[in-house]
């Protein structure tokens, strides 16, 4: 079996993504590396691996600056909030 590699739609469903995130994440360089066969793209599976290993550590990275840089204080107000709201009856 040679090198499995995935149709747009394919990758989508694997991934639970729309097309448009797809040419969206493409457009700002951040999708997975593809070719072309004729005039549709394909992604193999290894450059479907990389970019989960990318947009994975991409997104702990947020993760972590949320969390250091005023995630306590958001979940602070949000407590706050809902106390405060508790008190009126709302």
């Amino acid at each position: 079996m040679g090198d499995q590699s995935y149709t747009l739609d394919e990758f989508c469903e694997a991934e639970r993504i729309c097309r448009g995130t797809v040419y969206k994440m493409w457009k700002r360089g951040e999708g997975p590396a593809f070719y072309y066969v004729g005039n549709r793209p394909r992604i193999t599976h290894e450059a479907r691996l990389e970019w989960q290993r990318q947009h994975a550590a991409k997104s702990s990275q947020n993760t972590a600056a949320a969390s250091g840089r005023g995630g306590k204080a958001r979940y602070a107000r949000r407590k706050s909030k809902a106390a405060a709201s508790a008190r009126l009856g709302v």
